[in-house]
């Protein structure tokens, strides 16, 4: 039997995951398997790698080592992921309301609705990512302290804003709060606000339907 696993051996030459991995299952089989079923196997192998290099030669591509298999597979992805990131510029600021301010002052519009789901409040910290074809990706990442307020909704005609009145003065809601909680005029809305400083922006926690 062990003159059986040194023909083999021998045999099994062509470095190839593939048949790497069929020489290990050959080696296992070869503990029980008949002479007779050994060298149909040998056959049957020689046959599929003769014609894996006679497809290679006709395409002119030389046999490749394991070595170039496994980098030819990996680096590409390897490479791909870093150059992702590269293209990536990603910027941090915090969230005023409507837009998120970067530490110069520079200020990027939040989508509503994410900011209304998100429910981001004045001064939450913010990072975006923007990509290399100029997609913006924002995410909250940190949360800055924040108070529960209940209140009538209401509406600022002069400034076309809808708004939370309560405590004696009034909070600035998004639009896109009021549809996505089919909100109305005179509903008790639950809002958050910032618990570190005065803010004109709250953002809606839930609606008290009258």
């Amino acid at each position: 039997m062990a003159d059986q696993h040194t023909e083999f051996e021998d045999f099994m030459h062509f470095k190839d995951p593939f048949f790497d991995a069929l020489t290990k299952r050959v080696h296992t089989l070869s503990d029980t398997a008949q002479g007779h079923q050994l060298e149909e196997l040998k056959v049957l192998i020689q046959h599929i790698r003769q014609d894996c290099d006679k497809a290679l030669s006709i395409l002119g591509t030389p046999v490749p080592t394991e070595q170039e298999v496994v980098e030819h597979t990996v680096a590409p992805s390897v490479a791909e992921e870093k150059k992702e990131l590269e293209q990536q510029h990603t910027i941090e600021g915090f969230f005023d309301g409507l837009n998120m301010c970067d530490d110069q002052g520079k200020q990027y519009v939040v989508p509503p609705n994410y900011a209304s789901k998100s429910k981001l409040v004045e001064g939450d910290r913010m990072k975006l990512t923007i990509s290399e074809d100029g997609s913006f990706m924002f995410k909250q990442i940190r949360l800055t302290p924040r108070r529960r307020v209940v209140g009538a909704l209401g509406y600022h005609q002069e400034s076309r804003s809808h708004i939370v009145e309560a405590e004696g003065r009034c909070w600035k809601i998004l639009g896109a709060s009021v549809s996505f909680y089919h909100a109305r005029q005179g509903d008790e809305i639950v809002v958050l606000v910032s618990a570190e400083k005065d803010c004109a922006w709250a953002a809606v926690d839930n609606v008290i339907h009258k």
